[in-house]
């Protein structure tokens, strides 16, 4: 039988081997039991991060995703309230022309047509409303207002209308005026032609947002409170029968600018509900990857708890044949 001898200095430098393995091993699996994360993927995963990779690539997607639609969120908000703003001011303004030029007086519509002059002004800033340094209704040009200042449009509107003798001739002066192709586009819309690009807030959703200060919606909401302002600052000033009629095609054209203000209040509510439901997609798909990632990295607790209870033993017994082969002596070979 051949005797395999083990020199003293090797086994004291295989104990010490042993024992800082050991060490090591209960430093890592404390570390994992307290933090419930494995130290070693390439273990957890059996030395393959395929499956791992794709799951963390789907969530940084889905992070991307989630701000895309933050994003859209706010700015579709912002121009619902812009919305909402210029048509809550323009049915009140509807509602009193229709008031005035039906039972009204001439001094009452004057005075109309003077806040109709500040509600103009209130309108056309609405209407370069900005959302994170975005333009909201100059279409894909976000970087520029959407209209010239609302005096200015009055004044070229009234240059327009000056040779008008009748109410009916003010109005259809102001309509040609903001007929699409005319002086409005040439004149008081800066945005552009194209519509801003929809924006994608899911991995199969994306929504898009064209509203421009140059649709038709805007577009009669303008020319009502035009010839309300025109009432009495036009070329009617000083015929109260005529300025009393064209007050009530102000209220008139009001009312149908609120009806179409209306519908597109209704469209931006669309998007923003598809907004909103990708963002719950979103969250949910993300949800269910980082708990598939977890599966891969956490440690269990019951292999964790076995696994110690096993290094315990070995560093007990490790200790043990420490001891032992320090107490030995020559005498016991002998």
């Amino acid at each position: 039988m051949t005797i395999t001898s083990i020199s003293d200095l090797a086994s004291n430098l295989l104990l010490r081997s042993n024992s800082s393995r050991l060490r090591g091993d209960l430093s890592r699996l404390v570390g994992e039991l307290s933090s419930g994360r494995v130290a070693a993927r390439e273990t957890a995963v059996d030395g393959s991060f395929r499956a791992v990779s794709a799951i963390q690539q789907s969530i940084s997607r889905l992070d991307a995703f989630k701000i895309s639609a933050t994003e859209a969120a706010g700015f579709a908000g912002a121009v619902q309230d812009s919305l909402g703003a210029i048509h809550d001011l323009t049915s009140d303004l509807s509602t009193a022309f229709i008031a005035a030029g039906g039972a009204g007086t001439i001094t009452q519509a004057s005075a109309l047509a003077e806040e109709a002059r500040q509600d103009f002004t209130f309108i056309t800033n609405k209407l370069n409303t900005q959302y994170a340094g975005r333009s909201l209704f100059a279409g894909a040009t976000t970087d520029r207002a959407a209209v010239i200042d609302g005096a200015d449009i009055l004044n070229a509107v009234k240059t327009a209308v000056s040779g008008a003798t009748t109410a009916a001739g003010v109005a259809a002066a102001v309509d040609a005026w903001f007929a699409p192709g005319a002086d409005f586009d040439t004149i008081a819309y800066l945005g552009s032609d194209k519509p801003l690009a929809s924006m994608q807030v899911g991995s199969d959703r994306s929504v898009a947002l064209q509203v421009t200060a140059a649709d038709d919606e805007f577009r009669e909401m303008l020319k009502g409170a035009t010839l309300a302002v025109l009432v009495n600052d036009g070329p009617l000033v000083g015929n109260a029968a005529e300025q009393m009629d064209l007050a009530r095609l102000a209220g008139k054209t009001l009312i149908a600018g609120n009806e179409a203000l209306l519908d597109l209040r209704a469209s931006v509510g669309l998007v923003e509900e598809r907004i909103e439901a990708a963002s719950v997609a979103n969250a949910s798909e993300s949800s269910a990857m980082t708990t598939a990632l977890l599966a891969f990295v956490t440690k269990d607790e019951f292999d964790g708890a076995s696994e110690l209870r096993q290094i315990e033993s070995q560093i007990e017994i490790l200790y043990t044949l420490t001891a032992r082969t320090s107490a030995l002596r020559l005498t016991d070979y002998l």
